[in-house]
């Protein structure tokens, strides 16, 4: 598992996450998994999963450069921070612009995605 802020990342066995991998993000307090709820508008990503299934999946998909972008197993649609992240996540875009890309930067025990 790899920390994100307040989020573990399951992942591949990198030290930070890469272009092909799938992975879950995991709450570290209480445990619960992200999901991309397809049952609610735009597929809205809640933590609120006992395990991580289908749609509690994602890629790491190349944004270029320093760049990544997150894409649901569970619609194929990117994860998007719309109004520069002030807005609820949702996987709801068909491609990766800039609300969909982040950086991704190594912190003690983990990393940090902005």
């Amino acid at each position: 598992f790899y920390r994100v802020g307040n989020l573990v990342v399951e992942a591949a066995a990198s030290a930070l996450p890469q272009a092909g991998e799938r992975g879950a993000l995991q709450v570290v307090g209480g445990g619960a998994y992200v999901c991309a709820d397809l049952n609610l508008a735009n597929a809205v990503l809640v933590a609120d999963r006992a395990a991580a299934n289908t749609w509690e999946k994602f890629d790491v998909v190349s944004g270029g450069g320093s760049y990544l972008a997150f894409k649901a197993a569970a619609n194929a649609r990117f994860v998007c921070a719309e109004n520069q992240g002030t807005a609820t996540l949702r996987a709801n875009r068909a491609s990766a612009g800039g609300w969909e890309h982040c950086t991704v930067e190594a912190m003690s025990g983990g990393f940090v995605l902005k």
